[in-house]
């Protein structure tokens, strides 16, 4: 009967919630199997149900045609409530699409339906489902205030995992800005708030986000622990969206470490799942991913060949980030063919576009790599601005890697001016920053550049061992190749 129909789409709601998706489809396939014709209320009611618990699968597809097929009902019984919340939910289905002018239109009627049926609760979802738009555009300063204002109205109405996931979404503002330091604290503020509701996707997503802050300070190895947490929790919830980026973040740990068939291997996988969701955005990342990867060993067709797939993708989902990382490589491909031009052109529009969207890392990145084309054009002074330039900015956000590049760069400019001290304790300093990360591409580099310096056989055969040794490690026989023997 109807009472029994009603019981068990909230047995379904509270299983759905509690994430046992497989009890929730049971009990949803045993509604329609009783129910083979039942009334407009309760099929709106299933729809809903049944696009939640595909959403919750990532089948984004069945989910939106399960919502465009309650709407309909939910109307001809007047359910404007129901009529919010399906048409707010097909907004955050475009959103995970990074269809931004769909999402936009859908969570706007959303706000109007729910501010009809006067509900706080379900306005409040919607202005912070616009501010995740507004982050997406990279438009940070209304994505905050959008935030701000639903977390105002999360705690008026005593949502702890709305105020949580508002919590949160200001920590990724902070991260994107490169405010380490404030993003952590609203990471650690919200986990436990998702914890003690039961909300394990957002519990994942805060540990991911950890993991995200640990890889931008070169702490590999907690980045990694993080990554591996937070992809197991993913995988339990049966969220495929969540597990891309984990499996996608996991590539990059590989890439940065020189680790190049893990990280291909990886980053393909992460494809895979990106392009099964529908997520432009992170296809686009993998993708730029593989570029990076044929860029480091030096395939700069195959490099091209990945911009080329990537760049369009960044454009049409507007992420400025992502586009300014793209033109950054393409300048980085420039600048390995010697069109110093060309690639001085690429940095400074990239460098424009990681200043707008306040992304310090991708700042210091291209003012280290004006740097090295002042120094290649023998424009020493200008060289030397540019790393000293670019130094505190990679101290600003805890990167190792990149305030080993600048030390070393630094270190060559000594060499050029004939003082070996200053170039030794350079490449001296620069080692300890790789070895720190471990970075054996890096690594093999200082060393290569302190066995020039060696005073002695003895010295000379010890660094260019190792040298030998780290880039072995990764497979690079080609620089191997390049070795000069060592003394007899």
């Amino acid at each position: 009967g109807a009472d029994t129909t009603e019981l068990r789409l909230r047995l379904e709601r509270a299983a759905l919630n509690a994430f046992k998706v497989d009890e929730a489809a049971s009990i949803l396939e045993t509604i329609r199997e009783s129910n083979p014709e039942m009334g407009e209320p309760f099929a709106a009611q299933w729809f809903l149900l049944s696009g939640d618990l595909a959403r919750r699968r990532s089948d984004h597809d069945t989910a939106r045609r399960c919502f465009e097929e309650a709407l309909p009902l939910l109307r001809n019984v007047g359910d404007l409530l129901g009529e919010a919340s399906g048409v707010h939910s097909l907004g955050d289905l475009s959103l995970q699409r990074s269809d931004h002018e769909g999402a936009q239109q859908r969570l706007e009627q959303a706000v109007a339906l729910f501010q009809n049926a006067g509900s706080v609760l379900g306005e409040a979802n919607c202005v912070h489902g616009l501010g995740c738009l507004a982050f997406q555009r990279s438009d940070h300063e209304d994505a905050q205030r959008r935030f701000a204002q639903a977390l105002s109205i999360y705690r008026t109405v005593g949502s702890v995992i709305g105020e949580a996931s508002c919590i949160k979404s200001l920590g990724d503002i902070a991260l994107r800005r490169s405010d380490h330091n404030a993003a952590r604290q609203h990471y650690e503020q919200a986990l436990p708030m998702f914890r003690r509701s039961g909300d394990a996707l957002g519990e994942a997503g805060c540990i991911k986000c950890l993991g995200d802050i640990a890889l931008h300070r070169s702490d590999h190895h907690v980045a990694q622990q993080r990554y591996e947490q937070a992809l197991a929790m993913f995988r339990t919830c049966g969220d495929l969206f969540g597990q891309a980026y984990c499996i996608r973040d996991l590539g990059e740990i590989a890439l940065r470490r020189s680790d190049h068939d893990a990280a291909r291997e990886l980053f393909e996988q992460a494809i895979l799942l990106h392009r099964k969701v529908g997520d432009l955005l992170g296809e686009a990342n993998c993708i730029r991913g593989l570029g990076e990867i044929a860029l480091q060993r030096s395939d700069y067709e195959g490099a091209l060949r990945c911009l080329a797939q990537a760049l369009p993708l960044y454009r049409r989902v507007g992420d400025v980030l992502g586009e300014a990382n793209c033109i950054q490589s393409l300048g980085d491909i420039a600048l390995h063919g010697s069109d110093h031009e060309v690639a001085r052109q690429h940095y400074e529009l990239a460098l424009s576009l990681h200043r707008t969207v306040g992304d310090v890392l991708g700042e210091a990145n291209c003012v280290q790599s004006l740097g090295d084309i002042a120094r290649l054009r023998f424009a020493h002074d200008l060289a030397r601005q540019r790393y000293e330039q670019a130094l505190p900015l990679y101290r600003k956000v805890g990167d190792l890697l990149g305030q080993g590049n600048c030390i070393l760069s630094l270190g060559e400019l000594a060499l050029r001016r004939s003082d070996s001290d200053t170039a030794r304790q350079c490449f001296q300093q620069a080692l300890a920053y790789y070895e720190r990360i471990p970075q054996p591409y890096s690594i093999g580099q200082a060393h290569r550049q302190l066995a020039d310096l060696a005073t002695t056989d003895d010295d000379r055969s010890h660094h260019l061992r190792l040298a030998r040794d780290a880039w072995a490690s990764i497979g690079r026989d080609d620089l191997i190749a390049q070795l000069p023997a060592a003394p007899a």
